[in-house]
């Protein structure tokens, strides 16, 4: 989700795997897969994550941003990007510490064994061809070839290399988290490069290449099992997103802030029918920190608003407000959509 967002401009959050419930997700990697939203702001994250992990969206304590301490890894996320991403990453890093946040260069060597980590293909190549390799048998000239010889690749895995695999996984996000303790969020360009042309794919060897970076950052925090936002970086070319990345399981404490200084891009006003309403009214929801008055360090717009439990929508032309006063979106219907079959996206 985190992919598509950044390379559309709109925010998206990837929570900690088992936040939210699998069931009836066509998997990629059942080690690795999440379930999180895309939406025109966090704070309309917030709530389509509340909703899917079958809480009440609530309002979390607040984080001055004075209070932040955040951690920029120098090593492996920020190789090889592309000029316009490296300017508007170190740009919204530098506002962020004009705003009083502490924003500290860390090595974070840790992240070099990934690659060693991952060089017989990782989890996904072989969680894929073990719920695919039935269908491949069948119907494999119906998959697109790239992602069929990729999935088929993994068939020689042993399960000796898997559990391997497995153990330096759990080493590797011990390391990390030993590494990050001190810190409220790491920051990373949530992509190294912006969305490429679909012409820039129609060679194998280019494939691969964009493939792989496209995939990195948010690849790494797969592996961890954090929980990370993406948002909008104002940039005059294409957009850039900045990743804001959580320790595991403190999804309710991804930071923002007191503060109304953003770093993020307003969108524009939605048409009516729209999810989001950009007017404040009282309790309005603050998402993974303060979006005080519908504002907060990550620039969202103003958020739907929870008043006594309960979301106000805007009009009564939006389904989900129809939904909602029914009663359907809570409690044990929201139960009941755990079994609804979904996609998943763990990007």
């Amino acid at each position: 989700m985190r992919i598509p967002a950044a390379f559309c401009g709109i925010a998206g959050f990837k929570p900690t795997q088992y936040r939210i419930p699998r069931d009836g997700v066509v998997p990629l990697s059942t080690t690795l897969d999440s379930i999180g939203p895309l939406a025109i702001s966090i704070a309309c994250c917030a709530i389509v994550d509340a909703i899917m992990a079958g809480e009440l969206p609530a309002v979390p304590a607040p984080i001055p941003i004075e209070a932040l301490r955040l951690g920029v890894p120098q090593t492996y996320v920020l190789d090889g990007l592309a000029p316009e991403v490296a300017n508007a990453f170190a740009a919204a890093c530098a506002s962020l510490s004009s705003a009083g946040a502490r924003v500290v260069d860390i090595p974070l060597t840790e992240l070099t064994s990934l690659a060693a980590i991952n060089a017989g293909g990782g989890f996904a190549p072989i969680e894929a061809y073990g719920w695919h390799q039935p269908l491949l048998a069948r119907r494999g000239n119906e998959y697109d070839q790239r992602v069929r010889q990729r999935i088929e690749r993994a068939s020689g895995m042993r399960a000796v290399e898997y559990i391997r695999l497995q153990g330096a996984r759990a080493d590797l996000i011990s390391r990390v988290a030993a590494a990050t303790a001190g810190f409220d969020a790491l920051l990373m360009p949530t992509v190294a490069i912006t969305a490429p042309p679909i012409a820039a794919f129609e060679r194998d060897e280019d494939y691969r290449r964009l493939n792989a970076l496209i995939l990195r950052n948010t690849s790494v925090i797969n592996f961890l099992d954090g929980c990370a936002a993406t948002v909008p970086i104002p940039n005059t070319g294409a957009p850039v997103g900045l990743m804001v990345v959580g320790h595991h399981g403190a999804d309710h404490r991804l930071p923002c802030s007191r503060s109304r200084h953003r770093v993020g891009v307003r969108p524009k006003r939605l048409t009516r029918g729209g999810l989001c309403s950009l007017r404040p009214k009282p309790g309005c929801l603050r998402g993974f920190g303060d979006f005080q008055n519908g504002c907060s360090s990550l620039g969202v717009v103003r958020p739907v608003c929870v008043s006594s439990g309960h979301l106000q929508l805007p009009n009564d032309r939006n389904p989900f407000a129809r939904q909602h006063r029914q009663g359907k979106l809570f409690g044990k219907a929201v139960a009941k959509s755990h079994r609804s079959p979904m996609t998943s996206a763990t990007q």
